[in-house]
């Protein structure tokens, strides 16, 4: 009987279409909060890894999240323009229980560098040198370092040139 009612009764009708259209605006509004929300927490993580990468000497590091459970694993390619034509190519082939298996190799006008497999363990702080016995003329030290793993299933990692030690 309300259905019938309504359909004769084109306020009720004019008073649902309200609602719903009050109900898509305030959605609209929130998940733009949201998204605004989640953009200043990005960053501000960022920020925080970029002073942690920092502290353990890294230059102007790229900071990437990896997915430790992705199959086949993500895809990612880091180039290092090193000065001319000079220029390094860092992949990620594999990530094992205890491991992220990098691939690098490079090309000079006059040279290439063959593919050389480095393994970056799965522990937090860790550096491994991913330019180890590979020398090109202005090549600054390129390294790998686990900066954090907020979940089982993922590593926020930092690959960049960095301060040697010196001895």
């Amino acid at each position: 009987m309300q259905a019938l009612a309504e359909k004769n009764n084109p306020l009720a009708i004019e008073g649902n279409n309200t609602a719903i259209a009050d109900a898509k605006v305030l959605l609209t509004k929130l998940e733009e909060r949201t998204k605004s929300l989640t953009e200043r927490v990005a960053s501000l993580e960022t920020n925080l890894y970029r002073s942690k990468a920092a502290a353990l000497g890294f230059r102007n590091p790229s900071i990437r999240p990896i997915s430790l459970a992705a199959q086949p694993p993500q895809q990612f390619v880091f180039n290092y323009p090193i000065s001319g034509e000079n220029h390094l190519e860092l992949r990620i082939l594999q990530i094992t229980n205890d491991a992220i298996v990098v691939e690098v190799t490079g090309t000079a006008p006059n040279s290439q560098v063959k593919a050389v497999k480095i393994a970056q363990p799965l522990k937090v702080g860790i550096s491994i040198e991913l330019t180890q016995g590979i020398r090109m003329e202005g090549m600054p030290h390129i390294f790998m370092t686990v900066l954090e793993m907020p979940s089982k299933d993922t590593a926020i990692i930092a690959v960049g040139a960095k301060e040697l030690a010196q001895s």
